[in-house]
């Protein structure tokens, strides 16, 4: 009883602070919008918590709530230590090398950045998962309002299918809501996606800084994002900086990347690109999991990432089959790929008569190629269904809201109405 009227309580308040915040923004969601919004995302974070604590044993999402209330003990404790934590002085050991040092510095920072978070949300709901799981969800929200508002200003007509697909597309809101990196890593690609878009238009210091703080963000929560984030931002920045056409600017650059990347291997193994995802393949498959995916396991060369790509694209475009998903997390996972593969098929046979124009625009095709080449990454590296899931709720939800802005609803319409 008491969980509940804190959720309720926490969900209205920060509810109320996100309309304050966000009311003179010259794009805006309404009250109504919020209470809808915010709410939806609410459920999907204590339903996560649940779910995992019901039929996973808690899994890392728990894991995450526990280990902040011992932060939140040190906070009080061991104030100096609490700060010193989020720097690398625990990660200097003598005789590793520097690079060493950072990664280890790295992989800590993520966990003792969720943990104090956290801690400091413990200030008010004594550690309670529910609760610290609305004001999670206050703060993962602004990935979606920042998504949002980019698109409507780019592409004001849609406005209504991006609030649809951003807000409430299920398996998407899920994932990005659950206690753990993927909210904040969502945070900060919008985050990213929002200033470097205005940045490369017009050259503003403030949305350089932002956007710098997005590429700090990817490091610590998914640093291998930045090998894919790199080539979408230097093909963005050309494509406005000179005027090139931004299609032709973006197929070049990534042309280039998989010529350097294939290239690659056949220097030493310390130059070989290929290398790390290899070994990141390698440890998913080291580890047990109930279900998994055929994955034959990658060389580091070119001929074996092209041998794997068709099993690679099968297991994040089209699996889990309906037919095969088992449990309601797959049967989600299964359905959510069908509505993206409905949706694609709607911009096809009723795209709007200048969807050309669409994919003229740099901030459009930074999506479409960042989406498509995390996909392809996590389909080479990841044989969980489960994992592809959840790693792939960004770069989802990008390519939706991309689909969702080609086609022509009126004609849609129409149609369902002639029908009836």
């Amino acid at each position: 009883m008491i969980t509940t009227i804190g959720v309720v309580f926490y969900y209205l308040l920060l509810t109320w602070l996100l309309y304050l915040l966000t009311k003179r923004a010259d794009v805006r969601l309404s009250l109504k919008e919020l209470v809808l919004a915010m709410g939806y995302k609410v459920v999907m974070a204590c339903a996560y918590g649940y779910i995992f604590y019901r039929f996973y044993n808690g899994d890392d999402t728990w894991a995450f709530n526990r280990g902040s209330v011992i932060e939140y003990e040190k906070m009080f404790e061991e104030p100096v230590k609490w700060l010193q934590e989020l720097l690398p002085i625990d990660a200097i050991n003598e005789g590793d090398s520097f690079a060493s040092i950072i990664r280890i510095y790295i992989i800590d920072l993520e966990h003792y950045v969720l943990h104090k978070l956290l801690a400091v949300f413990n200030l008010f709901t004594r550690g309670n998962y529910y609760m610290n799981a609305v004001w999670f969800s206050f703060v993962t929200f602004w990935g979606h309002y920042w998504l949002f508002i980019t698109l409507v200003r780019a592409f004001p007509s849609r406005r209504n299918v991006y609030f649809l697909l951003i807000f409430f597309f299920p398996s998407a809101v899920f994932w990005l809501s659950g206690i753990r990196a993927d909210g904040l890593l969502f945070f900060f690609m919008s985050l990213l996606l929002q200033h470097f878009h205005n940045w490369a238009q017009h050259r503003r210091r403030p949305s350089l800084v932002y956007s710098l703080i997005g590429f700090t963000g990817l490091l610590i929560f998914r640093d291998a994002l930045l090998l894919l984030v790199l080539p979408v931002c230097i093909a963005w920045f050309i494509a406005v900086r000179y005027g090139k056409e931004p299609l032709q600017v973006f197929a070049t650059v990534f042309a280039v990347c998989l010529v350097l990347f294939a290239g690659s291997t056949l220097l030493p193994e310390k130059f070989n690109l290929a290398r790390p995802v290899v070994q990141r393949q390698h440890e998913f498959l080291e580890l047990h999991g109930n279900t998994r995916f055929d994955l034959t396991p990658l060389q580091a060369t070119a001929g074996s990432f092209l041998k794997v790509l068709p099993e690679a694209v099968c297991n994040v475009f089209v699996r889990p089959f309906i037919w095969e998903a088992s449990g309601m997390l797959q049967v989600m996972a299964a359905a959510g790929t069908l509505f993206f593969w409905m949706l694609l098929g709607l911009a096809w046979w009723f795209r709007v008569a200048w969807w050309r124009e669409v994919f003229r625009k740099p901030m459009v095709l930074a999506m479409l190629f960042f989406g498509v080449s995390l996909y392809v990454f996590i389909g080479y590296t990841v044989p969980f269904p489960g994992a592809i899931v959840r790693y792939k709720a960004i770069a989802e939800l990008w390519l939706l809201v991309i689909a969702g802005m080609c086609v022509d609803w009126k004609r849609v319409r129409e149609r369902i109405y002639y029908k009836k």
